[in-house]
C-alpha cells in the first residue's frame, strides 16, 4: 500500500497530537506506512521536539517559517485559481484530507495520501496513548510514573510566550487563574506552587500577587515541564495543548488525578477523553 504523509505544525503539543493520529491511522490500517512531515513554520518557528520517531515511522522535517507572512502575498492569478481547484478535488476525493475529529477520521481511505490538521478533538485510545507514555519515558530513561504524588503540591503551567503579542489570540486571564491556585491553596492545605512558563519573569509578575512568596517560577524545557506537570498531586493549565496533554496522561496513570483547566479548553479534553477515562476530578475554572 502507498504511504500516507501526517502533516504537522506546532509546537510538542501539536506534534503528540500528530503522533497520536499516526498510531491510529496505524491501527486502522496495519499495512500502510506512515511519514510524518514536521513544519517549522506557523506564528513561530518551531521544530521537530520527536525525532527518536524515526524507529517507528519515516520522519521529515520542512523549515517553511516566514517571519513575515506579507512579504509572499500576491495578488490572485489564474494558477493560484488552479490550485484552489486542485485542493477542492483532492479533498473530494479524499486524497487530502483535514482530520481534527472522529467524523473526520472515519473517512481516510487506503488511497488517502496525506493528513492536515491539529488533529486535537479526536477521541483518544486508552492503549495509544499508554504506549505513547512509555515511549516517552523509556527515551528520557525515566521510570514510569505509577501514580500522583500524594502531597500538597501544585504544579501551574502558564502559557504566555506568543500568546502576549498575538491580536486573535491571548493568554488566560491572571485574575482567573490566580483565583484557582488560590482556591486550591486554601480547600486542600497546599503549601508548595510550581509554576513552569515559557515566559518566567512575566508569569512571575501576572502572578505574583496570588501566590505565596516561597513558589517557585521556572522556565524550563518543555519536556522537564512536562514530567513534572504529570507527578504533582494537582495540576492547574491554561490554554495550551501541553496542558491538555499533561490532563491526558495523568488521567491514564490516574483517572482520580486532579486536573484544572480553563473552561474554554472542556470541550477538546472531553472529546480526547471520551473513550478512555472518567472526567472525575476535573474542574473547569
Amino acid at each position: 500500500m502507498r504511504k500516507l504523509v501526517i502533516h504537522c505544525w506546532g509546537g510538542l503539543g501539536s506534534q503528540l497530537y500528530a503522533w497520536a493520529m499516526a498510531e491510529m491511522v496505524v491501527k486502522k490500517f496495519p499495512r500502510r506506512k506512515i511519514t510524518l512531515v514536521f513544519h517549522s513554520s506557523g506564528v513561530t518557528k518551531r521544530y521537530s521536539d520527536l525525532k527518536f520517531l524515526n524507529s517507528m515511522f519515516n520522519m521529515k522535517f520542512i523549515d517553511d517559517y516566514i517571519s513575515n507572512p506579507t512579504q509572499n502575498q500576491k495578488s490572485p492569478t489564474n494558477h493560484y485559481s488552479m490550485k484552489v481547484l486542485l485542493k477542492k478535488f483532492l479533498t473530494f476525493s479524499r486524497f487530502t484530507l483535514y482530520c481534527n475529529t472522529n467524523i473526520e477520521f472515519n473517512k481516510i481511505k487506503p488511497w488517502t495520501l496525506s493528513l492536515r490538521g491539529h488533529y486535537s478533538h479526536i477521541n483518544l485510545d486508552l492503549h495509544i496513548v499508554s504506549r505513547i507514555l512509555s515511549r516517552i519515558y523509556e527515551e528520557f530513561g525515566i521510570s514510569l510514573v505509577k501514580s500522583m504524588k500524594q502531597d500538597n503540591s501544585i504544579s501551574v503551567h502558564y502559557r504566555l510566550g506568543d500568546l502576549q503579542h498575538l491580536e486573535n489570540k491571548t493568554y488566560v486571564n491572571p485574575n482567573d487563574l490566580g483565583g484557582c491556585i488560590q482556591t486550591i491553596i486554601f480547600s486542600r492545605e497546599c503549601n508548595t506552587v510550581a509554576v513552569y512558563s515559557d515566559d518566567r519573569v512575566a508569569a512571575q509578575e501576572l502572578l505574583h500577587d496570588f501566590l505565596p512568596a516561597e513558589s517557585n517560577f521556572l522556565d524550563s524545557d518543555v519536556w522537564y515541564a512536562l514530567f513534572k506537570l504529570i507527578e504533582t498531586n494537582y495540576f492547574i493549565g491554561t490554554n495550551s495543548k501541553i496542558s491538555l496533554w499533561a490532563a491526558i496522561f495523568r488521567k491514564v496513570i490516574d483517572n482520580y488525578s486532579w486536573v484544572y483547566l480553563p473552561k474554554q479548553m472542556k470541550a477538546v479534553l472531553e472529546d480526547n477523553l471520551l473513550n478512555m477515562a472518567d472526567c472525575k476530578n476535573i474542574h473547569y475554572y
